[in-house]
């Protein structure tokens, strides 16, 4: 177990204040699941209880909590060593709780592995106190800088995959706003360590920064991802597979653009709707900038 033979868990779940920004994260993310769990079981809504606890074990605790805690876990120092290890404790013993409703003799046989803490009384997690929200780890300000680390990475990886790198890969963040750029630097290590198939990270805040041969992914407006590709791939191949992804992009955002113009769309179209449209018109802008920026940098490869 990552927790170690030798784990003692701290006698209560409330945070020390050495906290990284992954662990406010998914601390963020356990309260607020247990919040939409206890509503959904008032309202016996168990479609949507079980589908947030699956969410959050599968996908908010293994697939990324405790992917990132393994740098923490393995490399940091020993504050960083405690923090990450009793912040993983606090959301095993809390998810387990969850579970139990649904799948009570497996999570029984979890939790009686699990070490306890010292003002734990109860001797099996049927009697256990259920989790409820916590409104000391509801952090949305540490959601929202962790998701652009988290969008970072799919788009990393989706490069990857699209360029067929699977190891040694030189990836470069594009930050232009300062907000995004600080979450991005301070957060090198927790990119590094989710993308797996990289040598090294660089975070710049002026495309002049990024070097020749690179493709580019839009993030978010004012965010990209650029990976170094020049030598690795056939260039002839690569300029014809963005330019088919900028005539989708660009089909798409006359398509949205005719809706956005229509008559009457601000009385007709709901406030959340044009709010969502909003968004996407301006991802699409910022993702066919991105790719206009990669086929130009893809004939520049050929010179």
């Amino acid at each position: 177990m990552r927790l170690g033979d030798d784990y003692v868990p701290a006698a209560t779940g409330g945070l020390s204040g050495n906290e990284s920004l992954v662990e406010k994260w998914v601390l963020h993310r356990l309260t607020q699941t247990s919040l939409k769990i206890n509503e959904s079981l008032e309202s016996r809504d168990f479609f949507e209880a079980t589908n947030a606890i699956y969410h959050f074990w599968l996908n908010d605790l293994c697939d990324v909590y405790i992917e990132n805690s393994k740098f923490l876990i393995l490399e940091g120092n020993d504050i960083q060593r405690k923090s990450a290890r009793d912040t993983l404790y606090t959301c095993i013993d809390a998810a387990l709780k969850l579970i139990h409703p649904f799948m009570p003799f497996i999570t029984e046989e979890m939790w009686q592995r699990l070490p306890k803490r010292s003002t734990e009384t109860a001797v099996t997690i049927v009697k256990a106190e259920y989790p409820e929200y916590v409104k000391e780890y509801d952090n949305a300000e540490a959601e929202s800088a962790y998701n652009l680390v988290l969008d970072i990475t799919k788009s990393a990886r989706s490069l990857l995959a699209q360029y067929g790198i699977a190891k040694n890969a030189k990836v470069f963040i594009e930050a232009t706003k300062s907000e995004y750029y600080d979450i991005a630097a301070d957060q090198k290590t927790s990119i590094i360590s989710l993308i797996k198939a990289v040598d090294d990270v660089t975070v710049v805040n002026d495309i002049k920064d990024i070097p020749n041969g690179c493709a580019l992914q839009a993030v978010i407006p004012d965010c990209n991802v650029h990976i170094l590709v020049k030598g690795m791939i056939d260039i002839d191949q690569e300029i014809k597979k963005v330019t088919n992804r900028l005539d989708k992009a660009n089909g798409n955002l006359k398509n949205l653009e005719k809706i956005l113009n229509g008559e009457d769309y601000e009385k007709k179209a709901s406030t959340e709707a044009q709010e969502n449209n909003k968004v996407r018109h301006e991802n699409l802008l910022a993702d066919i900038d991105g790719l206009n920026a990669t086929i130009a940098n893809l004939e520049r490869l050929k010179l």
